[in-house]
């Protein structure tokens, strides 16, 4: 366990810079490490923080007085942007938190039908088992030895920023995010983002803002209206493309695993095995040795 205190004469804007960090577009999802942390921020950005374990912490939130708070492990904090607070805890695991710049919480609150408004309060640690899973797993990520790949970091992000947003609705009395999909028709719009996709699957930069760029969409409005015109993820879709392109290589090329794992798009051939194995019930390995 590590320490960081920060010069008493710096005002951050931001949570301090993490080893175990990625940025991509208005997004920063960060490991804050275990240890001893003192600072004091002024938020350029708004923030979500998910705490693996429970910590006693002190913190001033818009004012100079230090108060203790229960940090429970589990649950979601949520900070608008402009919040000032300074912070004195001992985290005794790491935590995850998600920046997130105005401009994309300000469209992902319009897609949700909440003004920009009602990201204006603080939302003091309540449990979320949702959130406390998705954190587990985007530390697992980015603190392995391969990088996250960007369209993974993006559907963290997106997952996390949702379980906030209903958190935000639930407090302005609306109704819950109806996340069911429909049947609405698949436009053109969407076809030349499917394109786009199938002609970059192999590349590990694929993004779902790449993807509603194509389309001609804002990340947010592209992410609802593909959910409900295919009945997945933009994610999940891509995910689904490369195993079953990977299945296919197999059963023509005599590459190996590892290059079709790459050829495809996949970060590993762990990472292609994990994904196949869901879609196909067995592995790449299994399928090779198949077929002699």
């Amino acid at each position: 366990m590590g320490t960081y205190q920060q010069d008493r004469h710096q005002r951050l804007t931001r949570t301090p810079v993490s080893p175990d960090e990625l940025s991509f577009e208005g997004l920063r999802l960060i490991v804050w490490p275990a240890g001893r942390c003192e600072v004091d921020v002024a938020m350029a950005a708004h923030a979500i923080n998910v705490p693996t374990d429970t910590a006693q912490a002190r913190m001033a939130l818009n004012s100079d007085r230090l108060d203790p708070w229960e940090v429970s492990a589990g649950s979601l904090a949520f900070f608008p942007a402009g919040t000032d607070f300074r912070i004195r805890v001992d985290n005794p695991s790491p935590q995850i938190i998600l920046e997130v710049s105005e401009d994309r919480m300000a469209e992902w609150l319009d897609w949700a039908g909440c003004s920009a408004s009602s990201a204006d309060s603080f939302l003091d640690w309540r449990p979320d088992p949702l959130a406390d899973g998705l954190a587990k797993r985007a530390l697992r990520h980015l603190t392995s030895e391969r990088q996250m790949e960007r369209l993974t970091f993006e559907a963290t992000c997106l997952s996390l920023a949702e379980r906030a947003i209903e958190r935000l609705r639930v407090e302005m009395g609306q109704r819950s995010i109806d996340m069911s999909v429909g049947t609405a028709p698949l436009t053109t719009n969407l076809r030349r983002a499917i394109e786009w996709a199938e002609a970059h699957l192999s590349d590990q930069s694929l993004s779902v803002s790449g993807m509603a760029r194509a389309a001609g969409l804002s990340a947010s409005q592209f992410t609802v209206a593909f959910r409900a015109a295919t009945r997945e993820t933009p994610y999940a879709f891509v995910l689904r493309r490369r195993a079953e392109r990977a299945v296919q290589m197999l059963r023509d090329s005599d590459r190996s695993i590892a290059q079709i794992a790459f050829d495809c798009g996949f970060s590993s051939s762990a990472h292609a095995g994990t994904v196949v194995k869901k879609h196909f019930g067995v592995t790449p390995g299994e399928i090779r040795r198949s077929l002699g």
